[in-house]
């Protein structure tokens, strides 16, 4: 198990993009690559699966929630909250 930085994410997205993936349901990407010893599945988070639980959040009107912090911009804490949050 590795965790990635968004930064790392978007690395992989781009050079693994015919692989790439979009789940509808649960709004969230992933990988799913072929190796010699079977298959690998990554799923990550970029802008647009934290943009879906920021929606979703507002959309149920949830009192907060909880992400990891590892690489997450800026930009979406201020737009997640309109305070910030440490």
């Amino acid at each position: 198990v590795r965790t990635l930085t968004l930064a790392d994410s978007k690395k992989l997205a781009e050079k693994y993009a015919a692989y790439l993936t979009w789940d509808e349901r649960l709004q969230l990407n992933y990988l799913e690559l072929p190796l010699v010893t079977g298959t690998v599945k990554i799923w990550f988070e970029d802008d647009k699966t934290l943009a879906a639980k920021r929606n979703l959040a507002v959309r149920e009107g949830l009192g907060g929630g909880a992400f990891l912090r590892k690489g997450f911009k800026e930009t979406f804490w201020q737009g997640f909250a309109k305070h910030e949050l440490t």
